[in-house]
């Protein structure tokens, strides 16, 4: 039997909001072919991590400022609040970017998780701090994605998952190993009535 679903953790980027940041173009200024940048950072020297730091904090900084809400966000904030469902986000991006993003957005979270104060995911340690923040347990909690990594940290850490679709298509694999795929985040409000229960 499921538990009751108390908190509901989402990526930032192309979750809540529309996509903004062109990948290929940032990878490209930093001179990689493929695979995560933070990753790559970490791997680089660290004057080098220093540049692609920088390109990489002005491109956050460009999609925060024109952040836009994902479709549905309203509809499901709304139904989280009414029925006192905690919010978190988890993200790989920096905390003054989501701070401004969150501003931008107008919204509130009752927890926030930054690549600065933790390992960033597909690692599961920011999921587990933002249910603890949030005084739920794992089980407890829903983590809702766009990219493979948000559903294999939300797997490590013992949460049902939800992938988010992009351009209103869903990636087969990534699909698969999510518990459940939505083309947009209205479509959280039925899922979590029907995980719930009735009151």
């Amino acid at each position: 039997m499921r538990a009751r679903i108390r908190a509901v953790i989402f990526d930032m980027d192309g979750t809540l909001t529309r996509p903004r940041i062109d990948w290929a173009a940032l990878k490209t200024e930093i001179g990689i072919q493929s695979g995560p940048v933070l990753e790559y950072m970490q791997s680089r020297p660290q004057a080098e991590q220093a540049r692609i730091l920088e390109i990489l904090e002005r491109y956050e900084h460009e999609a925060a400022v024109n952040a836009e809400p994902g479709e549905g966000l309203q509809e499901l904030f709304d139904y989280l609040e009414k029925n006192g469902i905690k919010k978190g986000i988890v993200t790989r991006n920096s905390r003054k970017a989501s701070l401004l993003t969150l501003s931008v957005l107008k919204i509130s979270v009752d927890a926030l998780i930054t690549r600065e104060d933790a390992p960033p995911k597909p690692d599961p340690k920011g999921l587990l701090m933002a249910a603890g923040a949030m005084a739920c347990a794992s089980r407890e909690c829903i983590m809702v994605g766009d990219y493979k990594f948000d559903i294999m940290a939300g797997r490590a850490a013992g949460m049902t998952t939800v992938l988010i679709g992009r351009d209103n298509s869903l990636a087969g694999a990534d699909c698969e190993a999510a518990d459940f795929c939505v083309t947009t985040l209205a479509e959280i409000v039925p899922l979590l009535a029907a995980l719930n229960g009735p009151r």
